[in-house]
C-alpha cells in the first residue's frame, strides 16, 4: 500500500483491510482454544483483549509521532508491517513451544505407565 499511487486502488486496498478487521474478534477465541486449550480460555482471552485495547490507545500515538517526524504516512506502513511480522513469528514460536511441551508430557506419561 505505501507504494500505491492510484487513489482508487488505494481505496480498494484500505476497504479490504478494514473489512477484515472484525474477523479478529471471531477468530481469537478459537485460536486461543487451539493453542492453549479451553480450560483457561476466558483468562487468556481477557489478556488478549487488554493488549488489543492498548494497541488502540498507543497505535494512533505511534502513527502521529511517525507522521510528524517523517512528514509522511509511508513509514507508518513499514513500521506496522514489521510489527505484524514480529507478531507472526512470535505466534509460530509459541505454537512450536506448546507442541514441544505436549510431546514431553506424552513422553513422561509413557515413561510412568
Amino acid at each position: 500500500m505505501p507504494l500505491t499511487t492510484n487513489a482508487i486502488l488505494f481505496t480498494i486496498l484500505i476497504l479490504f483491510v478494514v473489512s477484515c478487521y472484525g474477523g479478529g474478534f471471531s477468530n481469537l477465541p478459537a485460536f486461543v482454544g487451539d493453542l492453549f486449550g479451553t480450560k483457561q480460555l476466558g483468562a487468556i482471552h481477557g489478556y488478549l483483549l487488554t493488549t488489543w485495547s492498548l494497541g488502540g490507545v498507543f497505535g494512533p500515538i505511534l502513527v502521529t509521532q511517525i507522521r510528524e517526524r517523517a512528514d509522511s504516512y509511508v513509514p507508518v506502513f513499514y513500521v506496522f508491517l514489521a510489527l505484524i511480522v514480529f507478531a507472526f513469528v512470535i505466534s509460530i514460536l509459541l505454537k512450536l513451544d506448546i507442541k514441544k511441551s505436549e510431546k514431553e508430557a506424552k513422553q513422561q506419561e509413557h515413561a510412568v505407565s
